[in-house]
């Protein structure tokens, strides 16, 4: 039996960036894609994010103020809804999602041992990168 296919919602500020993401996202066969569809930042588009697993924000140029509060937006109604932003204009892809966990000084000592324990590849890397 085969995978289920998880539905990833598509929104790109520039059609050209959004088809060019689609044209990549329709190739995967566990990927049931949903979009292209136009970035609007003042808006959460609910309905949509109801029936996604995933969501893809398609970005070129845009505020990362403005992208982080959209993000931040869709976080606060959907909290377990993984969303990757990617940039074209910074050439980056950022991954952004809320657990939630039982209130307890066990998990709490549970998740800063792991969270602690786990090096800072992002930083590491981007000062590699400035450091040539």
């Amino acid at each position: 039996m085969g995978k289920v296919p998880r539905r990833v919602l598509l929104l790109a500020s520039q059609p050209l960036l959004g088809e060019g993401l689609a044209e990549i996202l329709r190739r995967l066969p566990e990927v049931e894609l949903n979009g292209p569809w136009r970035l609007e930042v003042n808006e959460v588009p609910e309905a949509a994010l109801t029936m996604a697993d995933a969501v893809v924000l398609a970005t070129d140029g845009e505020d990362p103020g403005t992208m982080q509060a959209l993000v931040a937006r869709i976080l606060d109604h959907f909290p377990n809804l993984p969303v990757l932003r990617v940039s074209a204009a910074q050439d980056r892809i950022w991954l952004y999602r809320s657990e939630t966990f039982a209130s307890g000084s066990d998990t709490l000592v549970h998740l800063l041992g792991s969270l602690l324990g786990k090096p800072r590849q992002g930083i590491q890397s981007e000062q590699k990168e400035s450091s040539r």
